[in-house]
């Protein structure tokens, strides 16, 4: 890769630029289809809302546990990771939408969450989500004994397929969890690297060094005359704006009572 985006692994501070990274470590409580889009369960078995969208309740799936220990990833955790949003140095992705949002967070019990909200919102659930949601659920046990500040913390994250072994400089590396609520994956280890220069990224991968990388412009066509194999991702960046209340009055989550977009109010 070229850079890890802004370097930093918590739901709280990551960005859309170096979300895949954190997405091999964590999970979610909301997955997605891979070809519809289409929510499925996750960390999370299920999510309703209530009191006309300003309630939503998460009912968590049980015995899932964090690596090194920590124990089975509950309720606690869940709303620890939230709330780590409403800090003023929280600069993740999500946390504008739960500074302004949220109200409170109950844990009737370990594998019940229920969110509180000022207003209707409809989009609760994409926040939680696979690919565009930044929450995805750190162990509060760990970061409380290790502190907010530090990378290693994400080793204690129910990963997706694995832990992370090294720090964020110039390597992360990854080994195979056995037994995962998922998936066990089919790789023993994964190793990202981090190479700004495109020309040794091309020369690692002609060397065998590198088995995947980004390669662009004239590094492109040195590839291909290499004999490299190219795979390419047409459409691989996604935009999409957000209009509050611009649903159709036959669906569920239609607000009209919610601001439009560029409302102040």
């Amino acid at each position: 890769m070229g850079q890890w985006g802004i370097e930093t692994p918590f739901a709280w501070r990551s960005s859309q630029s170096e979300k895949t990274l954190w997405d091999c470590v964590y999970d979610p409580l909301i997955m997605r289809d891979p070809k519809t889009f289409e929510y499925r369960p996750g960390l999370a078995t299920e999510w309703k809302p209530s009191n006309e969208l300003r309630t939503w309740t998460f009912k968590l799936r049980s015995g899932v546990q964090f690596h090194e220990g920590f124990g089975e990833m509950t309720a606690e955790d869940v709303k620890f990771t939230v709330e780590q949003n409403l800090k003023p140095d929280s600069q993740g992705g999500s946390a504008p939408f739960f500074r302004t949002h949220l109200d409170r967070i109950e844990t009737p019990d370990k594998h019940t969450v229920v969110m509180h909200f000022k207003n209707r919102v409809w989009e609760v659930p994409s926040n939680f989500t696979q690919f565009v949601g930044y929450q995805n659920i750190t162990s509060k046990k760990y970061i409380e004994s290790v502190g907010r500040t530090k990378p290693r913390c994400t080793r204690s994250a129910p990963g997706r397929s694995a832990t992370w072994r090294a720090s964020r400089a110039t390597t992360i590396a990854s080994r195979r969890s056995p037994n995962h609520w998922r998936k066990t994956p089919a790789f023993k280890e994964l190793v990202i690297r981090r190479i700004p220069d495109p020309a040794t990224r091309l020369a690692g991968l002609r060397s065998g060094e590198i088995d995947i990388g980004n390669v662009f412009g004239d590094y492109l066509d040195q590839a291909k005359k290499a004999g490299l194999r190219i795979h390419e991702a047409p459409n691989a960046a996604c935009h999409w704006v957000v209009l509050q209340g611009q649903t159709t009055p036959d669906r569920e989550d239609y607000c009209p009572a919610c601001p439009w977009a560029g409302d102040p109010e």
